[in-house]
């Protein structure tokens, strides 16, 4: 699909499928927002993340390795999705790493995931991952901020170049 028809569908609110809705929605706020703002936001989110850092308990953050493993090898699947011409087989791989790698997690954490028993930490676990993707936001915005800082100090390329750079930036 080309990007400027996903951004006037998701104005319309007639977007063909979700991804179509978030990417058009993504696409309008990192574009159409000021820069302030979206650096104004950037910073309280880390404020708020460097926060949940120091009050979460250790017990918490002990599940933080788990997360990053399996994104290490969602990038790798993805690697090979790319690699062997957009693949469906290596798309649903991608997916399915997430959960065998919590099937694996003895391995990352040791027997740290198995006192008392699974089920009674499954509370740390999911408040984890929720922290984990918490980062992954502020991660994704950080990037897109530099993109969007570079394309706006580039005052010698056209404003509508800059506009459909920062489009490919955030697909």
């Amino acid at each position: 699909a080309d990007i400027p028809d996903v951004v006037a569908r998701g104005k319309k609110g007639t977007v063909r499928t979700l991804y179509e809705c978030g990417l058009a929605s993504e696409m309008s706020f990192w574009t159409e927002s000021q820069l302030f703002m979206l650096v104004l936001s950037f910073l309280v989110k880390a404020a708020v993340a460097i926060f949940l850092l120091a009050a979460l308990p250790a017990e918490i953050l002990d599940f933080l390795p788990i997360f990053v493993v399996a994104l290490s090898l969602t990038w790798v699947v993805l690697l090979g999705y790319f690699f062997s011409g957009l693949s469906n087989c290596f798309l649903v791989l991608s997916f399915l790493v997430w959960p065998v790698t919590a099937l694996f997690a003895h391995l990352i954490l040791g027997d740290r995931i198995r006192q008392p028993d699974a089920w009674t930490l499954m509370p740390e676990y999911v408040i984890s991952l929720t922290f984990f993707l918490f980062f992954l936001g502020i991660a994704k915005g950080l990037v897109l901020i530099i993109c969007r800082s570079i394309n706006s100090l580039l005052s010698c390329l056209s404003r509508k170049g800059a506009t459909g750079r920062m489009h490919e930036c955030i697909r």
